[in-house]
């Protein structure tokens, strides 16, 4: 079980069986590939091995598939550090903390929502989702505050706009469909969901 197995291993290096621990990592990993968090996981582990390049590789390829996490960039930051690539560890520092500065906008947004401050809510959202086009969570929030506030074009537009840039984000796809079918739109619905023309 592949949802078992960090677990598993996590209690493995616990206990000092380092190489037992990599091996069930490994093993999650070739069970569910697209896992980015088991990715980041095993570049930590051949990070703490002194294998670098390795490590790069992994939190690279985990970097990708989630590319809005903060943690990511700054360990990238610092494996392009100890490999003396200057340039590729600021250019990830910065993202790190302009990412870590989109969350922490985020979490403002929620609580002012969360309170029925929709609109100082958007206000918080709007330049940060402007500035950084990989803060995914940022825009579906944004998005669905614009619709429940009335504003269903520009929610439509915004779902559109994370669609076009990752078009595995199937939550954007769904929403975007839904506000074309509520507006009697199927065919479009359709082929945003994603059925050939």
């Amino acid at each position: 079980d592949p949802t078992l197995r960090p677990f598993y291993s996590l209690l493995l290096d616990i206990q000092g069986a380092r190489e037992e621990s990599y091996q069930h990592l490994k093993a999650a990993h070739q069970l569910e590939p697209k896992n980015d968090s088991l990715l980041f996981q095993l570049g930590e582990k051949e990070r703490q091995a002194g294998r670098v390049q390795e490590a790069l590789e992994l939190v690279r390829n985990a970097s990708q598939l989630d590319p809005e996490n903060p943690l990511y960039h700054s360990t990238l930051s610092q494996l392009y550090e100890k490999l003396g690539q200057k340039d590729f560890a600021a250019q990830e520092g910065e993202k790190a903390r302009e990412l870590t500065e989109a969350f922490e906008g985020y979490t403002q947004a929620l609580d002012l929502a969360t309170n029925g401050e929709r609109r100082a809510a958007a206000d918080v959202l709007e330049p940060l989702v402007q500035k950084h086009p990989a803060f995914v969570t940022g825009a579906l929030f944004l998005a669905g505050l614009y619709s429940r506030m009335g504003r269903e074009q520009q929610a439509l537009d915004l779902y559109l706009t994370v669609v076009n840039r990752y078009p595995s984000q199937t939550a954007a796809r769904q929403e975007a469909a839904w506000i074309l079918a509520q507006r009697d739109l199927h065919e479009q619905a359709l082929k945003t969901l994603g059925r050939p023309s």
